[in-house]
Order: C-alpha cells, then structure tokens, then sequence
C-alpha cells in the first residue's frame, strides 16, 4: 500500500516554483468580490501585496476556496468605481490565515491582465513626463 501525498500542499509550492513572472511588492488599492468560504457573497476593497503579469496576492477578512473565482477592479487612488476599470476574473490559488486575516494567492483566468493595463499607463505618464521636461530644456 502506498503512502498518502498532501496534494493540496504539494500542489501549492509547485504553482508557486513554477510562476513564469517576476512578483513585485506593489500596493494598489483593488476591490475583490467573490464568495467567501461560508458561501455568502462579499466585496471588500484592500491593496495588493504582490503583483505580477499572471496573478496578485492579497489580504482580506475572509478566507476563500482554492479553486474559487474572485473578481478584481483596480481603483484610482479615490477608490471610486468607474466604468472604465472593469473587473478581471482571477482563480483563487491559496488562502492562508495568518495573525491579520487572509493572505490570498491569485491567477488570472484570461490572457488580458489588469496589472499590464496599469503599467501601460504608468509608462505612458512616464513618457509624457519626459516629453514635457525635454521640451522644457530644449
């Protein structure tokens, strides 16, 4: 007879060997809607604690079902919804208590990525910046 693995565990530090990109602590505020462990339906706003092209992870209040679809918005520093920071989907990869609530692993579930979607803006900002001051010199 065959020992029994603990796949769950086994399957989470293999995602997390096998991410394909680079996290990077980054906060930015975010609303994550979902359904919580006890079933009922939540939204919470909170940041990010890492963000990478593939997922995010995250703190909440609540824990979350490996495997579980969570939907996430970006919000502008006012934390005010707009139409034009839809939410993405994500699938939730872990979800560990820890002494300040949930920390939450998450991927995306389509190629699109909110997070590439901000670091466009970011370097476009960047790159009317430098424009402007290269006018400015000139």
């Amino acid at each position: 007879m065959r020992n029994s693995a603990a796949w769950d565990e086994l399957g989470i530090d293999t995602l997390q060997d096998r991410r394909r990109d680079e996290r990077r602590a980054v906060s930015l505020p975010i609303e994550v809607t979902g359904f919580a462990n006890d079933g009922r339906f939540f939204a919470e706003r909170t940041v990010t604690t890492g963000v990478s092209e593939s997922g995010c992870s995250f703190q909440l209040r609540r824990g979350l079902e490996r495997g579980g679809i969570v939907a996430i918005r970006l919000l502008p520093d006012g934390q005010i919804r707009t139409s034009e920071n839809e939410p993405f989907l994500y699938q939730v990869v872990y979800s560990t208590r820890d002494k300040l609530g949930w920390t939450i692993g998450t991927a995306k579930l389509r190629e699109k990525s909110i997070w590439s979607a901000t670091a466009t803006v970011a370097q476009a900002e960047v790159g009317q910046a430098s424009s402007t001051l290269k006018q400015r010199i000139a």
